[in-house]
């Protein structure tokens, strides 16, 4: 099982060269592998629509590069409605997505934002 911890640990440790959302998942998924995570990717959550990454079947990962603040706290939420979701981790190059989710009102189930941004720091 990976914790929120290790996936924020494997993400950091790594500097992604993407043009678009499908590179970043591309390069996101090849460390996964790397490392020997459980995943599936593009996990369809019902009606609730589909997430990037769905990791250990418990853990869904949210990969957004564009959009608006509350575009991205809508579809991160209606993921958390579904029963498979216990946590979402939002990888983001967008500075907002940082602030806007980390606050912890939004859900009871866990948000964690990890910044690209900071990885380049």
């Amino acid at each position: 099982m990976t914790s929120t911890e290790e996936f924020v640990k494997l993400i950091r440790a790594h500097r992604f060269h993407f043009k678009d959302e499908s590179d970043l998942q591309d390069g996101i998924e090849q460390v996964l592998k790397k490392a020997g995570v459980s995943y599936e990717r593009e996990k369809r959550l019902g009606d609730l629509g589909i997430i990037d990454f769905l990791i250990d079947g418990r853990m869904g990962v949210e990969v957004k590069i564009k959009g608006s603040p509350s575009a991205v706290a809508r579809q991160v939420l209606d993921y958390l409605d579904a029963k498979a979701v216990e946590e979402i981790v939002v990888v983001s190059t967008r500075v907002f997505a940082s602030r806007y989710l980390k606050s912890g009102k939004l859900s009871p189930k866990k948000i964690t934002v990890v910044d690209l941004w900071e990885c380049f720091l």
